[in-house]
């Protein structure tokens, strides 16, 4: 491979002019005429060489950085824990595979609460000369995201859509039909107490709609939220699994024949120390999540109601692509299928 190529070597093997391969990675195809095989030959030319599109220069001839910004709340947890979230990681996969072939890049920016105003944030994403951000986790009462559509700034929201009049587009998995889907398997097992394991603190859609769900499950078979569920706080990562599992007690104060995790990464967590304190799964009690096609890594296969994080990822970063360039966006809600999992916990 060639050292130093530049964009005359790309466009050589493209059998296209420099400025034909300047005008593709600048995302300018709204305004010129480059056909669709072309493209791909210069995307393919971009590859084979792994060139990389000087970012200095693109600036000034399209007025774009090539930068997207991906904004992530606080947590109530270390920050080095962040990146045990598998869920977070194939979403960040799918939209940085979209975007880098694009000659974009990703930004991390870790929202702060003190920001009030949807106009700080369009402040710092100016400085930081961003052409878009997607938006992960919003939280409901996260009004100053709807400034950010005031000022036509490009964003898409990843997960949740705060209930704020937002007309940006959010990309998620149905996780109504999720947690529906787990409980109609766990109540056809026979369970009839089922612990619920989620983030009681959560103060995003997304709680609702699991439970919505889960309620869902249990009028179709004339059953009662208070006489079935039983809430247990845990929250997302595999240590928090681990130190839910840790502490719980068979037969204890709550019984319950069966666990539905909020995670993939928890219920790994729950199912390794079960495991290693002798506790039977599922003859003990079942487990059960709602989450991603995540790679298993647990002794055991768990049982769960899958979402394509991957896709998710890449569905909002074809979005912001073309709100980017064209300036304007749909701004509906796309909620990606989900699929039943069969595992060895349940």
């Amino acid at each position: 491979m060639p050292e130093n190529v530049n964009m005359r070597d790309v466009a050589r093997a493209a059998g296209v002019s420099p400025g034909t391969v300047s005008r593709v990675l600048s995302n300018r195809m709204g305004r010129t005429r480059v056909s669709a095989a072309t493209r791909q030959k210069i995307l393919d030319a971009v590859r084979t060489l792994d060139y990389v599109p000087n970012i200095n220069a693109r600036r000034l001839f399209s007025n774009r950085s090539g930068v997207f910004g991906l904004v992530l709340p606080r947590f109530d947890f270390p920050m080095r824990r962040m990146f045990e979230d598998q869920h977070l990681m194939r979403i960040l996969a799918g939209i940085e595979e979209t975007i880098s072939p694009e000659g974009y890049r990703v930004l991390l920016i870790f929202a702060d609460r003190d920001f009030v105003s949807g106009k700080e944030y369009l402040n710092i994403f100016r400085s930081k000369q961003l052409d878009g951000v997607f938006i992960w986790g919003a939280a409901s009462a996260d009004r100053f995201y709807a400034e950010l559509g005031e000022h036509g700034y490009p964003h898409v929201f990843i997960t949740t859509r705060p209930d704020c009049g937002d007309p940006a587009a959010c990309f998620r998995g149905n996780y109504t039909e999720a947690s529906r889907l787990a409980v109609e398997h766990l109540l056809e097992k026979g369970h009839r107490r089922i612990g619920w394991c989620a983030n009681g603190d959560d103060v995003t859609s997304l709680q609702g709609e699991l439970d919505l769900g889960i309620r869902q499950a249990l009028a179709a078979k004339n059953l009662g939220w208070d006489e079935t569920i039983v809430p247990m706080r845990c929250n997302y990562l595999y240590s928090h699994g681990c130190e839910f599992a840790e502490a719980f007690a068979p037969g204890g104060a709550s019984p319950v024949s069966a666990l539905l995790f909020v995670s993939h990464d928890s219920a790994r967590g729950c199912c390794d120390v079960f495991s290693s304190r002798g506790i039977r799964i599922p003859e003990e009690c079942a487990v059960a999540c709602c989450d991603s096609l995540v790679e298993e890594k647990s002794i055991l296969k768990i049982t769960r109601v899958a979402m394509d994080d991957f896709e998710i990822g890449a569905a909002a970063a074809r979005r912001l692509l073309k709100t980017a360039d064209s300036g304007t966006d749909s701004g509906d809600e796309e909620k990606l299928p989900v699929i039943f999992v069969p595992g060895e916990t349940t």
